[in-house]
This record gives structure tokens, sequence and C-alpha cells, in this order.
């Protein structure tokens, strides 16, 4: 008897398999069949908040620049802001800096960089190999490049270095 009553209970646990195995088979198939039937959301957040400005992907690495002779800077930013910090005039305090906002666009035909400051547009080719983590901003095109108008990549940030108490036409700091 008490082998009748262990294969009474392997039977019933086989049962019980078969039962919560045809039970996700099931739900398996009513699942697939909803996914392909019923019309879905896209719960993504807008592309236009995912959207990066055109030329950004390039131009990151160039986010960061020196001038030619390494006594200016021009940060570039994904929203297509650009600041620019340079030392004041000659007749002013010396040491301090001063900081202008603008802001940069990409022409994808030309595939030219347009820099805006003070109502002031300056077009730049970007130079820059695959692999390779530094880049040039040339003033002008590849063939009549202006060095001392272009801007050359660096791995700092100047955030972390400048002074901004002193910065022009009211701005505040970001």
């Amino acid at each position: 008897m008490a082998l009748g009553k262990e294969v009474s209970a392997t039977s019933s646990a086989v049962k019980i398999v078969a039962c919560v195995a045809l039970a996700i088979a099931s739900l398996l198939v009513i699942g697939g069949f909803a996914y392909r039937t019923v019309p879905r959301r896209d719960f993504a957040p807008e592309s236009k908040e995912l959207a990066v400005p055109a030329g950004w992907l390039d131009l990151g690495s160039c986010a960061f620049t020196r001038s030619f002779d390494g006594k200016r800077l021009l940060t570039l930013s994904e929203d297509q802001s650009a600041e620019l910090q340079e030392p004041q005039p000659e007749q002013k305090k010396e040491g301090n800096t001063r900081f202008r906002k603008g802001e940069w666009s990409y022409d994808e035909q030309s595939k030219r960089y347009a820099i805006t400051m003070n109502d002031q547009t300056s077009k730049y080719s970007l130079l820059s190999q695959e692999g390779i983590e530094t880049c040039i901003l040339v003033n002008g095109n590849l063939e009549t490049a202006n060095l001392r108008e272009s801007w050359f990549s660096t791995a700092e940030d100047p955030s972390d270095f400048d002074d901004r108490s002193d910065y022009s036409e009211g701005h505040e700091p970001h």
C-alpha cells in the first residue's frame, strides 16, 4: 500500500507541474497575440528631448578649445551655446577675465560650423580624425586655414580653473 500512495503522490506532482506549464504556455500565447494585435503607445520621451543638434556628435570632442596663442578659451555646449573667455583689454584691471556668451550652429550642406559672438559670426571647418580625441576648428576652409583665428581642442574644462567674479554683460555663470 505504501507503494500506491507514493505513485499517487508522484502522479499528483506531475499533474501540478503539467498544469503550471500549461498556464505559462497559455500566458505566453496570449501575451504574444496581444503584443501583435493591440496598438502600442510609445512610452519613451518625445524625440525632441532626445534629439542631438546637427553636428554635435562630431563637435563634442572640440567642446573645450584654446586659441592659437593659448590666451583665449572657447567652450561649446550641446545646447548650442558658446562661451568665450579672454583676458580683459589692457586699459582694464590686469589679470581679470572677460566672459562672452554666444551660440554655435552647423550647416549640414557645407559641413561647416558657425560661431556667433556679439553679432559677429565666424565660420569653421572641423578637422578631426577617428580614434583621436583632439581636433581643430579651422577658421576658414582647410585649404586656406587661418590658424591664428582657429581653435585647438584641450582636455581641460575651462570652468575648472577660471575666475568668474568679473562676468561681463551681467550674465550669471552656468
